[in-house]
Formats: C-alpha cells, structure tokens, sequence
C-alpha cells in the first residue's frame, strides 16, 4: 500500500506499484498476487485496481488505484490515491455518484470522467479523456463501483449539487444573477453558477495552463452567459437548459435548471417533479420538446409560473434561510462549529465542506445577506491554507485534527482577526 510514512515515493511500495503498471494486464494480476503472499507489499488484490487512461492524441497512462487505508474500515467514502506511470507520481482520486475525480500530480484542478455504460469504461466527451479498467476481472471491488450508471452527470453528493448552490460560493443559486459556462459558444456543463462568480474564474485562471475550470466537473470554460428569464424568454431558456443539445429537455436537466432558479430543496423539487412528469409530456418518450413546455395551462413553463409563490412561501415558512445568530461561534465553540457544517454526519469534513462551512459563516451579515466579494476572497484563502498545511485535494479532516495547536482552526481564526483575507474593508453586500 502506498503510505505516508514512507521515506520517498521512489520507496518500495511505489517501486511495486511501478511495477504493477507498467507490467502487462494479463501478467498483472499474477504479479498483485506474488507481492502480497511473497513480499508483503501490498495487500490483497482486492485493495488495488489497474486502468489505463487516454486523451486523443496521447499515449495510454497505466495507473493504479487504492482505497484510502485510513476509510477502509467505518466509513464507506469511496477515495484513495492512484500511481500514475507517466508522471512517476502519486495522485488522489474520489468517487462520487457516477463520477471518477481525478487529481493527477502537478494537475491545477481535477479531471472527471463518468461511468456512462458500465462500471469498467469510464468517459468524459468533453475533454476526451477515457479510463477503463483491467483489473480486477470482471467485477470492480465495491469501492471502485459507481452508485450508478447512467448517460448524465450525477454528483449530486458533490458538496454545492447536495442542494441548489454555486460550486464558488456556496450560496443557494436562486439569491443572486445566474449564468451558465461556455467554450466556443457552446455549454461545457451542465452545472450553473452565479454570474458574477463565474466571471471571477475566467478573470482568476486567465492565465493559467487550463483556464478557467468548473468545480463540480473540471471542464474549462472560457464564456459566461447569463440564464434568461423564464417568464419573458421562455424559448431561450429552454435552449440554454438544453444542455445537450437534443431539442427536448430531460427530467435530470429539468430539475438542475428549476433549482437554479427556485428557493426549494433538491428533494422537495424532485418529487414534484417526478410527480408531474406525465402532465408535461403527453406522448410520454421520457423527454419535454418545446411544444410540450410551452403548452398553454398545461405545459411546464405554465406550472412553474403558477406555483413559483407557494413554493416560495413554503420554503420561507420553514426558515430558508438561516440566521447567523443559530450557528456556533467558531472561536468559543469549535465542536458544536463543527457538527454543525459536518452535513453527512460522518465526524469529518472534506475540502470543499471547510470552504463552504467558513464563507456561510464568516461572509453573511447578521441577517444571513451573502457577500460574494468576501466569500471569493475566503474561497482563495482557504485553499490556499488547506495546501499549505499538507493536505490533498480529496483528504478530510477529523474535529480533532482540526483543533490541533497551529492547525486549520488556530490559522483561519488569526487570519480573521487580523482581516488578511475576509475582505473587511470598504464592502458592497451584493444584492
């Protein structure tokens, strides 16, 4: 296994794993099996799993993937590290919904693909990039098999997709102006964005190797547009949520386009949804052309204009939007902090649940009104600390780790009191 506490990563383990993969598939297999009975490198075979990767183009990458020795036992998060033969390097990996995350080293942001067919071929169209795996045959272990299978991207357990919020900021989609991301004037995702944070992307990564890049997906994009309005330009909203350009609107882009715009729950939105769907498409191929969404009194534009207030008012009625006083003081108290942001109840919180839990924290006024300004500026700051202090992109943290002398807790509230990065100065609470 590839551990921490090794001297280097040219010791005997990544030795071994070099080994693995640059060994060829049918021979593979044999040699996992000498290593862990002979020389007690690696574990069993069903701890490991090789894959080739390959962007048009290039020449295939061989890697190997292992679960996370320390979630192995407890917990059921699906990441690890993965030895990559071309770069002789270690990078990190995560699994989430139908979606591979990989960090490969040196990498600015993450590549995706997703398990589109099965569980062995995974895809990403818009960057070309492929991994299939080689072995184990013919099954995955179950921590490298996919929560589904499926055409669309799912990754709605990803922190911001868990409700409708802007992979930026954090803040629910429907507070502020919304866009979508393009590359030569076409959609690069399906995932929407507040427009002003976006723009800060492009204007952030404009100089980097990739660009600008969406969180969710890591897809880069050069354009954003902002979302027409549903009521006024009902057809060039159905043309910009059509993120495939198929001519009709499916139920998973139906659902991402409506929260982005609507204050309710992704659960609560779904069931409606779901609910109606037989209403919306009459001829019931499983899709919504135009005709059918503009529809007079029976199409969907027609239901969301009818019960875009109730759903308001019921969403308000039950606290949509939380007062600053109800949540725990970092600084005076760290462990009700904690649990309170610690959202899947697993005693630890990942990168991007840091982020999001000190920019709801610290970037809201009394009321809870958001500030996109200081939320970028603690968006920059708290990746900045979190690679400072030796962690990888996909590693969590425990409460304890968190409090530690000098550790993540000690440097954001001393940067807080000393204002470096909260963007405390002269400040326009967006609207």
């Amino acid at each position: 296994m590839l551990r921490d506490d090794r001297p280097s990563p040219a010791g005997r383990c990544c030795r071994a794993i070099c080994s693995v993969a640059t060994s060829p598939a049918r021979r593979a297999g044999n040699y996992v099996y000498d290593a862990w009975f002979h020389q007690e490198i690696l574990d069993a075979p069903s701890n490991v799993v090789m894959a080739t990767a390959k962007t048009p183009g290039t020449t295939a990458n061989n890697l190997v993937f292992e679960l996370d020795d320390e979630l192995q036992y407890g917990m059921n998060l699906k990441q690890g590290r993965f030895f990559s033969q071309k770069n002789h390097a270690v990078g990190s990996w995560k699994m989430v919904g139908n979606v591979l995350y990989l960090e490969f080293p040196g990498a600015g942001s993450p590549q995706t693909v997703i398990a589109k067919i099965s569980s062995r071929h995974w895809t990403n169209p818009k960057t070309g990039l492929a991994v299939d795996v080689i072995e184990p045959s013919p099954t995955n272990p179950w921590w490298f098999e996919p929560d589904l299978v499926s055409e669309d991207m799912h990754s709605e357990n990803a922190v911001a997709c868990r409700e409708f919020e802007c992979p930026v900021c954090y803040f629910e989609l429907c507070k502020f102006p919304r866009a979508v991301v393009k590359k030569h004037s076409r959609r690069t995702c399906a995932h929407y964005f507040h427009k002003d944070c976006a723009e800060y992307l492009v204007r952030e990564f404009k100089r980097s190797k990739t660009g600008a890049t969406c969180p969710i997906c890591g897809v880069p994009f050069s354009q954003v547009e902002p979302m027409p309005d549903l009521v006024t330009e009902p057809r060039e909203w159905f043309s910009i949520c059509d993120v495939d350009y198929g001519g009709e609107l499916s139920e998973f882009e139906v659902i991402e386009s409506l929260g982005s715009c609507l204050p309710v729950t992704r659960r609560k939105l779904t069931k409606q949804i779901r609910s109606h769907w037989h209403l919306w498409d009459p001829d019931g191929d499983g899709s919504i052309s135009m005709q059918e969404f503009i529809i007079p009194h029976k199409g969907l534009r027609d239901w969301v204009l009818k019960n875009v207030d109730i759903m308001r008012s019921l969403e308000g009625s039950k606290g949509g939007v939380t007062s600053q006083l109800s949540i725990p003081a970092l600084d005076k108290s760290p462990m009700q902090w904690f649990a309170w942001w610690d959202r899947d109840e697993n005693g630890s919180l990942d990168r991007d649940e840091m982020i999001r839990s000190l920019i709801r924290t610290f970037c809201v006024d009394d009321r809870g009104k958001p500030s996109l300004s200081s939320a970028m500026d603690m968006r920059e700051a708290a990746f900045g600390l979190w690679k400072s202090s030796g962690y990888t992109p996909f590693a969590s943290i425990t409460f304890d780790e968190f409090v530690k002398p000098y550790g993540l807790m000690d440097q954001f509230i001393h940067n807080q009191a000393n204002c470096h990065y909260f963007g405390e100065d002269q400040e326009l609470w967006a609207r």
